[in-house]
């Protein structure tokens, strides 16, 4: 949320999103949270470290 300033109106039930200065910087890593992995020709995804299943989504 960076990129925008939120303004949140709770009596009136409103939210407003309006872009900011760093609404056109550029992407310097993954925000997403996906994480995705080819692996001796399997894709894999979710967190994996080392080789080892930590979480994956079912």
């Amino acid at each position: 949320m960076r990129r925008f300033n939120v303004i949140l109106n709770y009596p009136g039930g409103d939210i407003f999103i309006t872009p900011n200065s760093h609404f056109t910087d550029l992407f310097d890593y993954s925000y997403t949270g996906l994480e995705f992995y080819l692996v001796e020709g399997k894709l894999l995804w979710g967190m994996w470290l080392q080789g080892h299943r930590l979480k994956r989504p079912d």
